[in-house]
């Protein structure tokens, strides 16, 4: 497979500077607000980011999570799910620089169907 460039998205819980951060560094990102979603279910978003072919990015892994979770038990891959701990949440610098080492690393190792956490 061909690895390529990732293109992240964002929910509601990912601070704006984070993103503002992470794009200055090159890495492209898709916030729910810039895709018209902004208060749509979590179902909708993540079914976004996948017709998308988007890493989600989420403070939100209690609901998140389960949606992965069947998504890969019906056979199905992702691009991605990126889970930002409570603990991290307001932490934008550190949140811009592991955006850019994903985004780094999908250039030369294949992320699809990871799951990570900081």
């Amino acid at each position: 497979m061909d690895n390529q460039a990732i293109t992240f998205y964002t929910d509601e819980d990912v601070d704006g500077w984070a993103v503002e951060a992470a794009r200055r560094s090159g890495v492209e990102i898709v916030t729910v607000r810039e895709a018209g979603l902004l208060g749509e279910s979590d179902p909708v978003q993540f079914a976004h980011a996948i017709e998308n072919d988007y890493t989600l990015v989420t403070g939100n892994e209690r609901d998140f999570h389960p949606l992965y979770d069947q998504w890969l038990t019906g056979g199905y891959d992702h691009p991605g799910v990126f889970f930002i701990t409570n603990r991290q949440l307001k932490n934008s610098v550190l949140i811009a620089d592991v955006l850019w080492l994903w985004h780094e690393a999908a250039a030369r190792d294949d992320v699809r169907n990871r799951v990570e956490w900081i």
